[in-house]
């Protein structure tokens, strides 16, 4: 991950980069979203018994462990958001880094 920061980042092959931050959207993406939804909507009183139904009484909103759950998902959704974003800005100029580094000429060198 340090490769797409560092300067020494852009001599390291791109898929040793690319991999690991897609496989990490991947990873945020599917256990935030959906563990926030379900507990957005069970907060709000659309799936008392969880988003899937699957709970025998409803869940307690108040309890400690509902907000802990809740500030976890936040956490992995709040990742997800900002990974996936910067993995595609990352994707964007190392191919663009790796074209001035093979003598192209970008918009930026020729002053536009």
């Amino acid at each position: 991950m340090l490769a797409t920061v560092e300067p020494w980042g852009p001599r390291a092959p791109s898929w040793l980069v690319r991999v690991p931050l897609w496989i990490g959207c991947a990873v945020l993406t599917m256990r935030g979203v959906p563990g926030l939804v379900e507990n957005v909507t069970t907060a709000t009183g659309l799936t008392p018994h969880g988003l899937l139904g699957m709970e025998k009484e409803a869940v307690d909103t108040g309890s400690r462990d509902f907000w802990k759950t809740m500030v976890i998902n936040g956490y992995f959704f709040l990742g997800a958001v900002l990974l996936v974003p910067a993995t595609v800005l990352s994707r964007r100029s190392r191919r663009q880094s790796e074209g001035d580094a093979k003598g192209g000429c970008s918009a930026a060198r020729q002053g536009y």
